[in-house]
């Protein structure tokens, strides 16, 4: 098991645009925000072009969630995004990703503070749609 107390911060975000200045603007946020609250940084995972504006085809995500899963085995881990929106705009599937996450053994965070780690007394936005574990069907 690792002795390292500090969470594993997984950066994501997604850009459909040939132009990065705003995605390395809001990178930049999320290298800032990792580094004041003293977060490992993990990595950068981007979709880019269709698959950013896809719900439904996100392979950065994907691979962003199976390396998350991986190290939340022995470590604290969250994955780090600049806004909500940066999920999803539509508040529904923003909750399905955060709740794929929250599966994985992660949680999300915000670099305006914002999260939806179980327990936490910190703000979130009323934009975060909230997700919740439903049960199956009995047959």
């Amino acid at each position: 098991m690792s002795t390292n107390n500090q969470p594993l911060a997984f950066f994501y975000d997604r850009h459909a645009t040939p132009s990065t200045g705003i995605l390395q603007v809001r990178l930049e946020a999320c290298r800032e925000y990792a580094a004041e609250l003293r977060y490992e940084v993990a990595g950068e995972w981007i979709d880019r072009g269709d698959d950013a504006l896809s719900d439904d085809r996100r392979p950065q995500f994907d691979a962003m969630l199976d390396a998350l899963a991986g190290a939340s085995v022995d470590r604290t881990v969250l994955c780090l995004i600049n806004g909500w929106d940066r999920l999803s705009r539509d508040p529904g599937r923003c909750g399905h990703f955060r709740y794929r996450i929250h599966m994985a053994g992660g949680w999300t965070e915000t670099t305006t503070g914002e999260d939806d780690r179980p327990g936490s007394t910190r703000p979130r936005a009323l934009t975060a749609f909230p997700f919740a574990v439903v049960p199956e069907a009995a047959s």
